[in-house]
């Protein structure tokens, strides 16, 4: 349930190819709560994509977050 409180401890802008799939994502708001789950301070990552903050991250996540943002279903990354 880690993952569920995170989803919620952050606002995030979804970006998109052309084609229309999900290619990465800005930070808008985040909480206490993201912060102390991922060492991470607002003042470092608000306005700045998930890629240029973690470069690491696997596609799948911005693929589920993505997946979220167009369905309004937050089952797509509880499922992952």
């Amino acid at each position: 349930m880690q993952w569920k409180r995170l989803v919620l401890a952050m606002l995030c802008e979804i970006i998109y190819n052309d084609e229309s799939q999900p290619v990465d994502y800005l930070f808008l708001e985040v909480n206490p709560a993201f912060e102390h789950m991922t060492e991470l301070k607002a003042k470092f990552v608000l306005g700045s994509s998930v890629q240029d903050v973690l470069p690491q991250t696997e596609s799948r996540w911005i693929d589920k977050f993505g997946k979220v943002a167009q369905d309004e279903d937050l089952q797509a990354i509880l499922a992952a």
